[in-house]
């Protein structure tokens, strides 16, 4: 695959090989003077983003293997400061990608994501979960059901190479749009640039098998029996147990809730390519199929998808290209709360009646069930999601080489998508009326457009041979529009809204570069973003120069280190770079909740005008980032090692707000914005090596990152309150903290006051417990992360392994903190067995209780558990069945996801049920298991 990279800036991109090892020095000497042969750079991904080699360079990278993954998100944690989080387990779900920390804490981290050079896949508002004062107990943040995960729109199949930008110059030039990273995409093109490749027709295939890879040790029935009926001796003694003795001798397991809702999951995908090359001519056409079943009833995902690619050489200076792409999912989901309804369901009742209907504890009442209000079941198949999405991207590229040393590129996209969606949730009558009982129904209808121009020229001169200046200039415009269309279908309540966003960025940057004899770099870029908007700050038109800076000093071109040996590469490096954050499409909440909007009695009203609301514009957020790091090579570049340090201070982050407010109709609460300052700094190291020994021939890397994260300063918000009143989630000089918890002392023990309750600290004083004594904590980013990937090789035999960890941070499971709470009232784990007693003091169970005292519970210093964890994430095993032909075919078996080391008491550590929000993250809601999954593929070209 061929493609022209900008003459300022190129970042080094690492792909993979299954056969083939490389010199990765040599593959960047040669880069540097302008071609790359056809040979192979062993990773998947291994990006360096502040490594840069400043020249106009065609690289040519073929065969690559891609993962088995459905996205290319998972592989992305192969480069350090990544980290990748899904909101659950189920079919199409979306992923927040962290880069470096995110620099927002209400607004969305997203990064940006180019696909073959241009904005795409960003039009869609990531689903966020709004901020809150606190979530009550049980409960937790969820993320909007808006569709399936964007990144589904690209088969891997049809990826040629990925690259990760996160360095302060490298995400400088992408202006407001680069605060959170840059993830770039590039798509097969077929044939060979210039050369003749008869067509050629490639089939990747596979088929697996899907399963819940770990389940909560719950109650049987005769043990939940035991827990009713002492919670409700001890609540009210004297007045009988829900289980008398007969009915206790007739126990036994009971019915396993996650049995009935949980199954083996099917999954097949299947892609097939067409490309080939004559002189002038460039073409890849290729269609892809998958359809997932889910580990849970009612879910699945279908997906077909078509992508052309065309390149045509018009004359010996002028090259056109089109890129087309298309896609059609269908998404079902279960009804929310379906699997943490499981959990809680009492194992004493069945899952169905003698007539095969879902079981009920009342005839008039559908549904009826203790502790759930509904059977999990019907919650599942009954409720739930069903969608589907339609995406359309249309590129085309104009490249004109007016010299040999000045080329200019005309490029433009546009790219529309529409999700309808309908979302129904089980409704009770428990007022009266006639079964069966109407549900809730929300249809949702969200479209899409977004179309991008941008006009680039690129000029290098060298002044002497020692001394070389390159210049780029680029212009360009990104417009996008959202449609958004609300219908509530509710019992005795239906209403209809929509809304429409409009947001248009404007750009113009120009990088220069000079370097002198190879030994000395230094680069300089200044971008302009103008934006216009209707809905971020009341700033409806705003104006952001962005610089950036890098110094490069290559010792290995020095004359004390040239004739070296052992060090081929030694590379010192500092740069300094400022971005906004502003330049997404978003609601500039993260929560979907615009300033000016009111809220009465907990739900959100209309818009309040901006002049009847002393509510000034506020200072843009500006992210300001430093950076240095160091680069050494050993041994002919067999070894390489990459060390870069950071710190990102963000300055005016939006934080909501809820504050009291005149309005004509009264007292009303609105949204404000609250501006806090945001520190982020970091260490990364990444290491790999090629070796071999005897036929033995290998691939090692291991990434790893430390990342720190405070909270600087919050500024008083324009509407009052002063700077002393707490924003949610923000404490000066700590982290962002997404719990509000009480501090936990401990169950009382035996003799003292409340003996068998859990005891809580009274900070405030007063002598009893009041929000006042609950205080924010919690860490949701891992401060520690490390990948490790390994490639080995034997005759036909190859096996490539990625595993990751994660530390430093916490998860709170809302169901679980329900489920450690012996009320009887719903089943709970094994732990329970071991509740406090009058006889065994248990210091972390409490007494068994049906009583309000411990019915109304709350989340405490006790409740966030440690997310840290070693995953096995990808392991494959691949058999090469042509090795020598021209038309190779390979065999493989793998798996994902395979075991987690972890402490963690839930279906899996890396989950964030509130979306790519920070102050919504780190909940786990149960909403879906994350499943293991076993893979059986072949790959073929003929």
């Amino acid at each position: 695959m061929s493609r022209i990279l900008p003459a300022a800036l190129l970042v080094f991109s690492i792909t993979a090989a299954q056969a083939q090892q490389i010199d990765t020095l040599t593959a960047r000497r040669v880069a540097v003077r302008g071609t790359m042969s056809d040979s192979i750079i062993p990773q998947l991904v291994q990006t360096f983003s502040h490594r840069t080699i400043y020249c106009p360079v065609q690289i040519i990278v073929n065969h690559w293997t891609p993962p088995s993954f459905l996205t290319i998100q998972p592989i992305l944690t192969q480069v350090p400061g990544v980290q990748v989080t899904p909101t659950s387990g189920a079919p199409g779900a979306w992923a927040t990608v962290r880069i470096r920390g995110g620099s927002s804490l209400a607004d969305t981290d997203q990064p940006l994501y180019l696909v073959d050079g241009l904005p795409a896949l960003n039009a869609d508002f990531a689903p966020g979960a709004a901020i809150s004062e606190g979530v009550a107990f049980g409960a937790g943040p969820e993320a909007a059901r808006v569709g399936a995960n964007p990144l589904l729109f690209v088969p891997t199949e049809d990826v040629e190479s990925i690259t990760v930008l996160q360095g302060a110059v490298a995400t400088a030039q992408y202006g407001a749009q680069g605060s959170n990273g840059v993830i770039a995409i590039t798509t097969k093109r077929g044939g060979k640039s210039g050369q003749k490749q008869p067509l050629r027709v490639r089939y990747a295939g596979f088929g697996g098998v899907q399963q819940v890879r770990q389940r909560y040790s719950l109650l049987n029935a005769r043990q939940y029996a035991d827990l009713a009926n002492e919670a409700e001796t001890t609540a009210r003694p004297g007045f009988g147990v829900p289980f008398p003795s007969p009915d206790l001798e007739r126990l036994g397991a009971g019915t396993d809730w996650q049995a009935e809702l949980f199954r083996t999951a099917f999954l097949q995908n299947h892609h097939l390519a067409f490309d080939g090359s004559s002189a002038r001519t460039r073409y890849a056409l290729s269609a892809d199929y998958l359809n997932q079943a889910g580990v849970v009833q009612h879910s699945n995902l279908t997906r077909y998808a078509l992508r052309l690619n065309l390149d045509q050489q018009l004359s010996s200076q002028l090259r056109v290209s089109l890129n087309a792409a298309a896609a059609h999912i269908a998404h079902t989901l279960p009804g929310q709360g379906a699997v943490a309804a499981a959990l809680l369901a009492p194992p004493t009742l069945p899952a169905r009646q003698a007539d095969g209907r879902y079981y009920q504890t009342n005839s008039y009442y559908p549904y009826s069930f203790p502790g759930t209000f509904f059977n999990p079941l019907a919650i599942a198949n009954d409720a739930g999601y069903e969608g589907t999405t339609r995406r359309l991207l249309l590129q085309a590229g104009l490249h004109y080489q007016l010299q040999p040393n000045f080329r200019v590129s005309l490029s433009a996209s546009h790219e529309g998508a529409g999700t309808d969606g309908t979302d129904r949730t089980l409704f009770a009558l428990f007022g009266g009326g006639p079964p069966p009982a109407p549900d809730n129904v929300r249809n949702t209808t969200l479209t899409t457009a977004a179309t991008v121009a941008q006009l680039q020229l690129a000029y290098d001169h060298h002044f002497t041979e020692d001394q070389l200046l390159a210049l780029e200039a680029t212009a360009g415009s990104q417009s996008y529009r959202l449609e958004q269309t609300t219908q509530q279908l509710a019992p005795g309540s239906s209403y209809s809204n929509s809304a429409t966003t409009n947001y248009t960025l404007y750009n113009a940057a120009l990088v220069a570069r000079y370097s002198y004899r190879e030994r000395y770099e230094a680069l300089a870029s200044l971008r302009a973003d103008v934006n216009q908007a209707t809905f971020y700050r009341n700033a409806p038109t705003t104006t952001s120069w962005l610089p950036g800076a890098e110094l490069r000093w290559h010792l290995h071109h020095e004359n004390f280190l040239s004739g070296s040996q052992f060090l081929q590469t030694l590379t010192l490096w500092a740069a300094a770079g400022q971005t906004s954050n502003t330049g997404l499409v978003s609601s500039g909440l993260g929560s979907g909740v615009q300033a000016g909007q009111v809220v009465v009695g907990g739900s959100v009203g209309p818009p309040v005008p901006v002049a009847a609301l002393p509510y000034p514009a506020s200072a843009l957020p500006r992210t300001t980032q430093l950076e240095a790091g160091l680069r050494v090579g050993l041994w002919q570049n067999h070894v390489l090692l990459d060390v870069d340090a950071y710190r990102r201070t963000t300055a005016h982050v939006a934080v909501p707000q809820l504050v009291p407010t005149p309005l004509p109709t009264g007292v009303g609460y609105v949204f404000q914005q609250r501006d806090a300052d945001l520190r982020t700094q970091g260490l990364q190291l990444s290491a790999s090596s090629t070796w071999a020994i005897g036929k033995l021939k290998g691939n090692s890397r291991v990434a790893a990152a430390l990342l720190q994260q405070r909270v600087l300063a919050v500024a008083d918000g324009p509407l009052g309150g002063g700077a002393a009143v707490a924003v949610a989630g923000l404490v000066v000089g700590e982290a962002p903290h997404p719990y509000l918890l009480y501090e936990r002392l401990g169950v009382a023990a035996s003799g003292q006051p409340a003996a068998g309750q859990v005891r809580y600290q009274d900070l405030d004083g007063n002598g009893r417990l009041n929000e006042a004594d609950a205080r924010y904590q919690g860490t949701v980013l891992p401060t520690r992360q490390f990948t490790l990937t390994q490639t080995l090789t034997l005759g036909r035999f190859t096996l490539d392994v990625q595993a990751d960890a994660l530390g430093g941070h916490q998860l709170l499971n809302t169901t679980l903190a329900r489920l450690e709470l012996p009320t009887g009232a719903t089943n709970g784990t094994t732990r329970l067995l071991d509740r406090w007693t009058p006889t065994a003091n248990n210091p972390d169970i409490p007494q068994a209780s049906a009583s309000s005292s411990i019915v109304l519970a709350r989340y405490d210093s006790g409740t966030p558990q440690s997310a840290a964890n070693l995953r096995l994430s990808q392991l494959t095993l691949s058999y090469d069945l042509r090795p020598t032909s021209p038309h190779p075919m390979s065999v493989w078996v793998g798996g994902q996801n395979l075991f987690v080391l972890t402490r963690y008491r839930g279906f899996d550590p890396n989950v964030s049920s509130g979306g790519a929000t920070l102050l919504a993250a780190g909940y786990d809601t149960n909403a879906y298991p994350v499943p293991r999954t076993w893979l059986l593929g072949v790959r073929a070209s003929f």
